[in-house]
């Protein structure tokens, strides 16, 4: 499963468990199920099976605090690639203006 979708998938179910809504679970970890899951995720659908929502619900908001400083930190990186690239563009079209003359 995407860690995007997994991350997606985990929020909605913390929300789910805050408004109270445990009947509407089930079905969000059956969904969870059909994919491999990292240790942590497989823990905390225990826990939701178990119906323990409270201790669940804090497992769940840890894993989307470390997990979501990680997409932070890519999509930090990526931005950095993408001023490089703006920067190697313009040093080209400085060098080939150079070039032409």
């Amino acid at each position: 499963m995407e860690q995007e979708k997994l991350l997606k998938r985990l929020e909605l179910i913390g929300n789910l468990i805050g408004l109270g809504d445990y009947e509407d679970i089930q079905g969000q970890v059956l969904k969870l199920r059909g994919f491999g899951l990292p240790a942590e995720v497989l823990g905390i659908v225990s826990e939701l099976e178990r119906g323990r929502y409270s201790g669940a619900g804090a497992k769940i908001s840890e894993y989307l605090q470390a997990n979501r400083g990680l997409v932070r930190f890519g999509d930090r990186e990526r931005e950095g690639y993408r001023l490089k690239i703006r920067m190697l563009k313009v040093q080209i079209g400085v060098l080939e203006n150079e070039k032409g003359k």
